[in-house]
């Protein structure tokens, strides 16, 4: 029973040993398998997806105002007061008075002078019925609608070069365009506005003296707007003129839309870049605001969107064909921010996104980890 007993223990000491030899064997077998899983190279690539024709190139630029001009005096004198002061924030419509200075010492030298034309004239007509009978009803008549305080009429043509060489020495065509001179003088004493808008500078007050050639102050037009942006040489032919803009800004709250009025093509030699200037109108637009702008273009035919770093060189990058690197060609038509958009690639086509060391046409990748 002893024998049996002894037997039947070694037996089971023999068949233990078997089974756990089995297992540990197993296990050497699988621990190097995954380790080299493990310590595969992963491989970063893309699978070529077709994106929608419509892209959006975006850009931002600093809001300003077409219509600003400096209000400069060409003529020299006292500020008067007047209904509406001159002060910034002001607004005025087309036409109105924005400043008026003092003019009665010109005024009445201008009434001088027109007196002085029509004594002249008055001494000319008894000459003008002996000498020229067929022109004297236009010359009595244009004596006749001559006022003072009235803008001076044009002179009557002269009917032949004897009339009109005896008009001239007479001295009235000096007198008459000196006159019209004097005129276009008197109406610079006062400032109209030329446009509807808001003073935005006032350097003067009433009852100062005003100098020729002084500034005075600043007027804008709030109501239309232009916005110069920065767009990349390799956009620019897709852009055109009289094409819709989105904008939108974080202190205005909204959207509005613009147009693409003109493209310097000039290029700016610190950044590259050529300027697209977009025309725009809209409430609560203030000058020297930032904008941003959203440009929306049409790329017809198959288009991928690609990393930059995907790119070889200017126009090639490595595709994945059964396990090994080829070089595809590509045409690059936009670069946006990080990535490029390429024609010259099918969809599904698997494209090395990262750089290898020792790269290039045929490189087998068997060995890498692909994503």
């Amino acid at each position: 029973m002893k024998r049996l007993y002894a037997l039947l223990l070694a037996l089971g000491i023999l068949l233990g040993g078997f089974l756990i030899g089995n297992v540990l064997s197993s296990q050497k077998k699988e621990l190097p398998r995954q380790q080299t899983e493990a310590n595969r190279k992963k491989l970063s690539t893309l699978t070529v997806e077709g994106i929608n024709h419509m892209v959006e190139i975006q850009s931002s630029g600093r809001l300003y105002a077409i219509n600003k001009i400096e209000i400069v005096a060409e003529v020299s004198g006292v500020l008067e007061p007047q209904p509406k002061e001159f002060r910034a924030g002001q607004r005025f419509e087309k036409g109105e008075v924005l400043i008026k200075i003092d003019d009665r010492v010109y005024h009445h030298n201008l009434l001088a002078q027109k007196s002085n034309l029509l004594n002249q004239l008055t001494l000319l007509l008894p000459d003008i019925r002996l000498d020229f009978p067929a022109s004297y009803p236009k010359w009595e008549s244009y004596l006749q609608s001559f006022h003072l305080e009235s803008p001076l009429a044009p002179l009557p043509e002269a009917g032949d070069g004897q009339e009109k060489y005896y008009i001239a020495s007479k001295n009235i065509f000096n007198l008459y365009y000196n006159i019209k001179s004097m005129e276009a003088t008197l109406d610079k004493y006062t400032l109209r506005a030329p446009f509807n808008g808001v003073i935005t500078m006032a350097e003067i007050n009433p009852g100062s003296l005003v100098r020729a050639s002084q500034k005075i102050g600043e007027f804008m037009n709030t109501d239309i707007f232009e916005l110069a942006v920065p767009v990349a040489v390799s956009e620019v032919r897709f852009l055109k003129t009289g094409q819709e803009v989105r904008l939108t800004a974080p202190d205005l709250g909204r959207t509005v839309s613009g147009q693409i009025r003109r493209i310097n093509p000039a290029i700016d030699p610190q950044t590259q870049t050529v300027r697209a200037y977009i025309r725009l109108s809209a409430p609560g637009l203030i000058d020297g605001m930032y904008l941003n702008a959203g440009i929306n273009i049409d790329l017809p035919g198959f288009v991928a969107e690609l990393p930059r770093q995907a790119l070889v060189t200017k126009n090639q990058v490595y595709l994945i064909r059964d396990k090994k690197l080829k070089l595809q060609e590509v045409d690059v038509i936009l670069a946006s921010g990080s990535n490029v958009l390429v024609r010259g690639l099918g969809a599904g086509s698997i494209v090395l996104t990262q750089s290898i060391d020792g790269a290039e046409e045929g490189f087998d990748v068997t060995g890498w980890n692909i994503e």
